[in-house]
């Protein structure tokens, strides 16, 4: 959603607690829900990637990604330290806007398709007043609204993304982005932003809860790992990456007590990963 993903708090004072773990837990119970009906149903989804699945066409899909995302947040960065920030704020519910009409259309279909395959309803009765309901809760919604609808919209979004995402890609592309947001955080743009404008005042791009601001692009891309789990795999590696992620993130979190700003992939993307990692191995082992 531009920003890019982040951790942060404000500079007074206080404890990370598990209380902070909420809209994440949210977005991924989210996520099995939507994932499952593809797994079990066993849907073909049309996948969105540009170069082949090989090794070499998937690192390819991965640098295209990252190009995009870095080129976004590098300019949104110049449009905040130039004065443009009333563009990046009205642009950004413009963007929240289209995306929940986009996820919510998807999303609805789905279902629709995985239940009722033989079925034709018109899927819009349900999908708009779906994606109205996230724009308001995202943009206008008290601190819990706004969090749970950011979180339900992020694993919309990641659904689709692990679904259409053909597997190989998958793990080339979270591996690259757990790389890029440390060096975003850190020493690029998102580091840079956050210097100059305050993250929570971007609606939509990001959610504050409880004093901490997470990044609709951490929630989104939690959910494209858990949903790939599921999609490719099944319901028990959907739930042990989804503890790896929470593991993950509360390691993260915590690291909030000593830093105002900590990058949200890194550390969550590796748990999640290794998580599967290990269930496949174990799987290699007891049928040989």
């Amino acid at each position: 959603m531009g920003a890019g993903p982040e951790l942060s708090e404000p500079a007074e004072e206080f404890r990370i607690n598990a209380r902070h773990i909420c809209p994440a837990i949210l977005s991924l119970l989210t996520t099995g829900l939507l994932s499952y009906p593809i797994y079990h149903s066993k849907l073909e989804i049309e996948p969105i990637t540009i170069f082949e699945e090989s090794p070499g066409g998937a690192a390819l899909n991965a640098v295209y990604f990252i190009a995009i995302l870095a080129g976004s947040a590098t300019a949104l960065y110049l449009l905040l330290k130039y004065g443009f920030s009333k563009l990046v704020k009205y642009s950004m519910r413009l963007a929240v806007a289209l995306v929940s009409l986009f996820a919510s259309d998807w999303s609805v279909g789905l279902f629709l398709q995985a239940l009722w395959p033989s079925a034709e309803p018109d899927k819009a009765i349900i999908a708009l007043p779906i994606a109205a309901a996230l724009v308001y809760g995202s943009l206008r919604g008290g601190e819990p609204i706004k969090a749970a609808s950011i979180a339900v919209l992020g694993a919309m979004i990641g659904t689709f993304l692990g679904s259409s995402i053909p597997l190989l890609t998958s793990i080339a592309l979270l591996l690259a982005l757990a790389v890029y947001d440390m060096v975003a955080v850190f020493r690029g743009p998102i580091g840079k932003i956050a210097e100059i404008s305050p993250l929570e005042e971007f609606p939509g791009a990001t959610l504050t809860y409880r004093g901490v601001t997470i990044g609709m692009g951490d929630l989104v891309f939690y959910s494209m790992l858990a949903g790939g789990a599921m999609v490719n795999f099944g319901p028990l590696h959907y739930l042990l990456s989804s503890l790896g992620l929470i593991a993950g993130l509360w390691a993260g979190l915590r690291a909030l007590n000593r830093r105002s700003i900590f990058p949200g992939l890194p550390l969550a993307i590796l748990s999640g990963l290794s998580m599967i990692g290990v269930l496949e191995i174990l799987r290699a082992l007891l049928s040989t």
